[in-house]
């Protein structure tokens, strides 16, 4: 589900800082979690501090013009927060007070939830248009299909490949895309055996 827990020498706890997130971030010392449209963060090194202050922890509102958060990734120094019709970069170090949050222009399609992966110097995602490559100032589209009635989606990277794990809507079976990062080869595995690539 949805929780958040802290894990010790002592064993796994569920915490109550926010309940109903499962996108997160560690970032310059401080937890970032998604709550629909705004971050709320940690003060550095505490990860169960999230009170408001500036030397603590907080919120920054993304106005929800774009939609509910979707996933973020950290890259050169960034944060990026994806949402299903838009990216933001937050500038977050130091005090709270200084950070700062641009919108990045973006108009590619609408971005599956728990799609979004970084590998090396690339995050990927899914969209219900195809998969999106992203260098931290544009979006580029490098495989068109449509993942429109995907459900259950999942993502990671390993080696310079970004693995997402999904299954239609209008499938009995679940399907794994494997996009290779450097050669932009993409292939696809339907219930543990290929299917295609291209």
């Amino acid at each position: 589900g949805d929780k958040l827990f802290s894990v010790s020498e002592t064993g796994t706890t569920r915490t109550t800082v926010l309940d109903n997130t499962g996108h997160g971030e560690y970032y310059h010392e401080r937890l970032f979690l998604a709550d629909k449209t705004k971050l709320r963060f940690s003060a550095p090194t505490d990860f169960n501090n999230f009170t408001d202050s500036c030397l603590a922890g907080g919120t920054v509102d993304l106005t929800g013009k774009h939609g509910d958060i979707v996933g973020m990734k950290s890259l050169n120094e960034t944060l990026y927060v994806f949402c299903r019709r838009g990216v933001y970069k937050v500038k977050a170090q130091g005090k709270a007070e200084d950070f700062v949050v641009e919108e990045i222009s973006y108009d590619g399609g609408e971005i599956l939830p728990y799609s979004v992966a970084r590998s090396d110097n690339k995050i990927g995602f899914l969209t219900k248009d195809g998969i999106y490559l992203f260098d931290g100032t544009t979006a580029e589209k490098v495989f068109d299909t449509a993942f429109s009635d995907w459900a259950n989606v999942r993502s990671t990277a390993y080696d310079g490949k970004l693995y997402f794990y999904a299954k239609p809507v209008s499938s009995t079976f679940p399907v794994g895309i494997i996009l290779d990062t450097k050669t932009l080869e993409v292939s696809f595995n339907r219930n543990g055996s290929k299917a295609f690539s291209s």
